[in-house]
């Protein structure tokens, strides 16, 4: 599952019918919201779960294009944890056909870790409306980007998934390197006028931080921004 979010129920719809009754789904997609959907539709025990380290675009033009930020790594593994058979026959089939696969024995928390940084990146790089070197050359990018992945670390470590260091610290790199084109999917789609998963990523913390009242300024005013952005693009405004 690569779709992104505001099309997952469609995607649902599309290919239940041909899953077997003891097929699995492995879902990698940003954020955490879309387990509990497959979950709900499809039943928990069918449900993965997945993390792809690297970043792809769609082109106006339709293309899909790696840019070359990420390690192409994919990892996943049971949700619950524990070593399984069909972890290990689709690492084999995903090892076979190129693709760099680990299975995990915690993928839930790596999860988590990836939200804490692509939602700091998505309100970062949607606010300044910029790519990662714009903000770093900027005099108060650092400290911005160090404020906006603060807040989504508060959120996701309230709720029992403290972010790695190693992961603030490599989001935190992304937007130091000068010269960089890097920027998240969600840029690229508002710059394209394209739906974006505003609220999949950012109201969903947005949400959780309102229900554990923790204050997250940088995080609610790009999620107000992206939604202005969804109304005029959809000629409500």
């Amino acid at each position: 599952m690569t779709c992104k979010a505001y099309d997952l129920d469609g995607a649902i719809d599309d290919f239940a019918p041909a899953l077997a009754s003891d097929g699995a789904v492995l879902p990698v997609m940003n954020g955490i919201n879309h387990i509990a959907a497959l979950s709900d539709r499809l039943g928990a025990a069918r449900v993965l779960g997945g993390v792809a380290s690297f970043s792809v675009v769609l082109t106006p033009e339709g293309d899909i294009l790696k840019p070359g930020v990420g390690k192409g790594q994919t990892s996943f593994g049971e949700l619950t944890g524990e070593r399984s058979l069909r972890c290990e026959e689709i690492g084999a089939a995903l090892i076979a056909g190129g693709v760099q696969a680990t299975i995990s024995d915690n993928i839930v928390a790596e999860m988590w870790a990836k939200f804490t940084g692509i939602a700091a990146a998505a309100a970062i790089s949607t606010l300044t409306r910029a790519r990662a070197g714009e903000i770093a050359v900027a005099p108060a990018g650092a400290a911005f980007v160090t404020a906006a992945l603060n807040e989504t670390a508060r959120v996701t470590t309230a709720e029992g998934y403290p972010p790695p260091a190693a992961i603030i610290e490599l989001y935190r790199g992304h937007y130091a390197q000068i010269g960089s084109n890097a920027a998240p999917s969600m840029l690229y789609d508002v710059e394209n006028r394209r739906p974006t998963e505003a609220d999949h990523i950012l109201g969903d913390l947005v949400r959780r931080a309102d229900r554990l009242g923790i204050e997250v300024p940088i995080l609610r005013a790009a999620l107000c921004n992206l939604q202005i952005y969804e109304a005029r693009r959809s000629g409500q405004t």
